[in-house]
């Protein structure tokens, strides 16, 4: 099986999720016809990072940049972040659920506790693994908004200003 079909099929599973939580099966069908999938493996794979239980990253010489264990042990690309809880002063604190995709096609639902001290001056976020099955999690998942994301993480390729991958 080619990378492509694993992508689609995994996108299929993870849409037919939605039916547990409210989504019609022609809902679901619309929003899977909507996919350029083939594209979409080219942007996934050029957004595939490193992801770490936790970080900082500072924009001053001395900050002390920091990675803790991975994650996942495989990269892996954010397809989509729900920010729940916040606040918004000289700090900002938020916590938000993310749905990354593996390099193994699996994926992974992950809650994030994210500050940002000085609009970026200093980073730190912290992520713990909460599970594959987004509807067993406290992921608010907006199956059309992800399309959206999906579509969105696509324009890189198509203004040619992203490789192209050999996958």
């Amino acid at each position: 099986m080619n990378k492509v079909t694993e992508l689609e099929n995994a996108l299929t599973k993870l849409f037919r999720k939605g039916t547990e939580v409210g989504y019609s099966e022609t809902e679901i069908d619309e929003f899977l016809d909507g996919i350029d999938y083939d594209t979409l493996l080219q942007a996934v794979w050029n957004n595939a990072e490193t992801v770490y239980s936790y970080r900082a990253d500072g924009e001053h010489e001395l900050s002390m940049d920091y990675r803790g264990t991975e994650l996942f042990k495989q990269r892996a690309t954010l397809l989509y972040e729900d920010v729940g809880d916040g606040f918004a002063g000289v700090v900002i604190a938020a916590r938000s659920m993310e749905l990354w995709l593996l390099e193994d096609m699996g994926f992974a639902v992950v809650a994030n506790f994210c500050v940002d001290a000085g609009s970026g001056e200093y980073i730190t976020e912290y992520r713990v693994y909460k599970g594959d099955d987004w509807t067993d999690s406290d992921l608010d998942l907006n199956l059309e908004e992800l399309v959206a994301e999906l579509a969105a993480m696509c324009e890189s390729y198509y203004d040619h200003s992203q490789p192209i991958y050999e996958l």
